[in-house]
């Protein structure tokens, strides 16, 4: 038995012996991840090691890793930093076990989350595109116009293509009575220039049968997302429409092909409100984590007014100091990419 060696960890000896064993309580791994969060480097480097692993006790190692790194979990400042660096000593080793079918570093050979961090953390701009690669592979299909071929995954001021959009927003709706999202689309069809936006309304809502439930549509301007939403005001049973942006305010052509397809869908003019942010000062290119985020918030509270979610979320934003909204867009990043690349 191995003794007082248990006393770093913050467990009792059961616990600690527990660790070598096939078996490894979850329970005990939540006690670290606890003790991690503290700033515990001890908890942080056996926690990287158990992840590993490929059985349970493996994917709940490298959850509550990667939650502490995300944010999602809330630890002491600065211990993403060094969780990057566990992460990346073991990337080390396995980058020379490679070759020697060492079985026990697989997740640094596939897209898992211990690979993301380890790669998040990397100085050599060639490296970071190879691990990129490496999540590309089973992952993300795009447009000609939204290659990840020469973009760096980790980069704060990327902007987020369709189908992560389509893929972060999967299962929104799932189990939520009155609201449903929508695949991510463009407002015009570059070639023959009809409006995208009301084609897709046209054939989700039908004029005789009108809104039935929320329905957020994100669409893309060009080079710019919003998040389109439509729901019927309980008030006066009237359909109205929310539009979300995150920039000063739309081009004024955009904004009328916007009222055109608002109107598909028997909105009048007068009950179509715009929402302008003006939020991207911190975060370049975070149109698309804001239209994410906005979702997951009308999803989480279909039954409140659009407006008022977003109106309290624009100025919840706004009252974060510079720092604040850079450690949001960093946050927001890393659990939108989870979802996205990290199966």
């Amino acid at each position: 038995m191995i003794t007082e060696a248990y006393s770093h960890y913050q467990l009792n000896a059961e616990q600690f012996n527990n660790l070598f064993t096939d078996n490894v309580d979850i329970n005990t791994l939540d006690v670290m991840g606890k003790s991690a969060a503290d700033g515990n480097f001890v908890c942080i480097d056996i926690l990287s090691n158990l992840a590993l692993r490929h059985d349970d006790a493996g994917k709940r190692a490298e959850s509550l890793l990667f939650d502490l790194f995300s944010g999602k979990i809330k630890g002491k400042t600065g211990i993403d930093e060094e969780i990057q660096q566990a992460s990346l000593k073991l990337y080390d080793v396995a980058v020379d076990a490679k070759g020697k079918n060492d079985e026990d570093m697989n997740k640094f050979y596939s897209p898992s989350k211990l690979l993301y961090i380890a790669g998040s953390a990397m100085e050599n701009i060639t490296q970071q595109q190879e691990i990129s690669a490496v999540f590309r592979e089973r992952n993300i299909s795009q447009s000609p116009h939204e290659q990840l071929d020469h973009v760096d995954l980790w980069n704060k001021g990327r902007m987020l293509t369709t189908d992560e959009i389509n893929t972060a927003m999967k299962g929104l709706d799932s189990n939520i009575h009155g609201f449903s999202s929508n695949f991510p689309i463009g407002l015009i069809e570059p070639v023959n220039k009809s409006n995208l936006l009301s084609e897709q309304i046209a054939d989700k809502i039908p004029c005789d049968h009108g809104l039935d439930k929320m329905e957020i549509f994100p669409v893309n301007t060009g080079g710019h997302w919003i998040l389109f939403i439509l729901y019927n005001n309980e008030t006066d049973n009237n359909p109205k429409c929310v539009i979300f942006n995150s920039l000063c305010a739309l081009s004024d052509e955009a904004k009328n092909h916007l009222i055109d397809s608002a109107k598909i869908a028997g909105v009048i003019e007068n009950n179509i409100e715009f929402i302008n942010g003006d939020m991207q000062e911190n975060m370049p290119n975070g149109c698309g984590i804001f239209v994410v985020k906005v979702a997951e918030l009308l999803s989480a509270t279909p039954e409140r007014k659009p407006g008022n979610i977003i109106n309290d979320f624009v100025d919840d934003f706004s009252r974060l100091s510079a720092e604040d909204q850079g450690l949001f867009n960093i946050q927001n990043r890393r659990q939108m990419d989870e979802r996205v690349y990290c199966k």
